[in-house]
């Protein structure tokens, strides 16, 4: 009960995650009456606002590649104005006041800037990458909480269905007490003792049953689900356990990860950038090349324009080179080389962290395996217990507490192999994750 009651907790902060967004468009999604944990996934990547967010990130990226794109385009500007014009020269004295009216187009086309327009096109290409990795990592712990969350439905599921038995054969075993009372051939401590348990079997059972409610709202809300609820009819489908996803050591698992974990394809996009972010800073000590062209109008008292005698042109070249700047570039520069320092030790960080976590997780599914084994032994002779004691009890060799006492166990035990299943199928769905291939085999 301790585990189910940790893994609700889990579930209604998944829950909380889900529901703090803005639902960026009504998507109506059929629910299946039997619902399996793929389709659960694909559902999920569908409907969840997160991910349209992380979409959003991408488009800004693109965003900016465009605009690193157009710096080396020619640009056309119009120009227009009306000036109000005196002249103050104390030589000439007050002459009046003329209104001045102008016209004309420009043209700049940058021709060099030291590359570093280039290097930002480039790490604008890397800033895609990354958002693009960011978004299948964000799918990837979107499937992975799902999966998380299914199961603990399953859970909350088998735990109701043994406390149900535990109830029904408690309230068996009081009828039987209240028969013998009624006969003269047992005591009224028996009565009051099957009493307080099935009234502790129903207890039980109504607090199981909320938490089957709050682990099917919690998955309505990773699914995306407007209603924030699952169809009353919708059963949940027990996955099949994919042994063979596990491999036999782990530092091939490891390598796997390595390859195939978008977060840390995202870390090396941004180092990328980056690096390229550096080169471009450093093309502020390069001279910038511009051809300029320039065609004017300009004519006093009146826009009336006349271009056979208002009209101005030129075309050439523009040099410019920042001679003196305080240090201002060789401090872009070593902020970029700080920036990538830092964001390269992240990026190793994650792989050590990614190595341990893969490690970790194998050892738990592994141990699941061996565990579940374990309990469906101690569940098969338990069973065979409860039967010894209950012939036993039919025979009146042992008392009805006794046999209360095995079918207990037997519950327990019961109880425990359940969980155990489901257990070992998340740590398998922890794994897959772990290693970026938990996502719907159609993805």
């Amino acid at each position: 009960m301790r585990t189910l009651s940790k893994s609700i907790l889990f579930l209604a902060t998944c829950a909380f995650l889900a529901a703090h967004g803005v639902w960026a468009q009504n998507i109506t999604v059929r629910i299946p009456k039997e619902l399996t944990l793929e389709k659960a996934k694909r559902v999920a990547l569908l409907g969840n606002p997160s991910v349209e967010v992380l979409l959003a990130r991408i488009k800004v990226a693109e965003a900016v590649e465009g605009q690193s794109r157009v710096v080396y385009l020619p640009r056309l500007t119009g120009t227009a104005g009306a000036y109000w014009h005196e002249n103050v020269s104390l030589g000439n004295g007050n002459d009046g006041h003329r209104a001045a009216y102008t016209a004309g187009l420009e043209v700049g086309w940058l021709l060099f800037d030291g590359f570093a327009g280039k290097f930002r096109m480039e790490a604008a290409k890397a800033g895609i990458d990354a958002s693009t990795q960011e978004w299948q990592d964000g799918r990837r712990l979107l499937a992975q909480g799902v999966a998380a969350t299914f199961l603990n439905c399953l859970l909350a599921v088998e735990a109701g269905r043994v406390e149900e038995r535990n109830a029904a054969f408690n309230q068996s075993l009081l009828d039987e007490a209240q028969k013998r009372l009624d006969a003269g051939a047992g005591p009224r401590v028996d009565v009051l003792n099957f009493s307080v348990r099935t009234r502790e079997s129903e207890n039980s059972l109504l607090g199981i049953r909320r938490q089957q409610r709050a682990a099917r709202q919690a998955l309505a809300a990773l699914l995306g689900l407007p209603t924030g609820k699952l169809p009353e009819g919708t059963q949940l489908v027990m996955p099949e356990i994919r042994e063979e996803s596990l491999p036999p050591k782990a530092d091939a698992a490891i390598e796997i990860a390595f390859s195939q974990r978008p977060d840390l394809a995202r870390y090396e996009a941004v180092v990328e950038q980056l690096a390229l972010m550096v080169k471009a800073s450093r093309g502020a000590y390069s001279p910038k090349l511009t051809a300029v062209g320039k065609y004017d109008l300009a004519r006093m008292d009146n826009a009336r324009f006349n271009a056979s005698q208002d009209a101005d042109a030129l075309v050439g070249l523009a040099l410019s080179w920042d001679i003196l700047d305080w240090g201002l570039r060789k401090y872009s520069i070593a902020e970029a080389k700080a920036n990538l320092l830092a964001m390269t030790a992240a990026r190793n960080n994650r792989r050590v962290d990614i190595a341990a976590e893969v490690r970790r997780v194998l050892d738990t599914a592994r141990t699941a395996a061996e565990q579940e084994a374990k309990q469906n032994e101690i569940t098969d002779m338990n069973k065979q217990i409860r039967e010894i004691v209950r012939k036993e009890y039919l025979s009146g060799i042992s008392a009805l507490t006794r046999l209360n006492e095995v079918q207990t166990a037997l519950v327990t035990a019961e109880g425990r192999l359940a969980q155990m299943r489901i257990l070992r199928v998340q740590a398998i769905e922890g794994f897959l994750s772990t290693i970026g291939q938990n996502l719907p085999v159609d993805e």
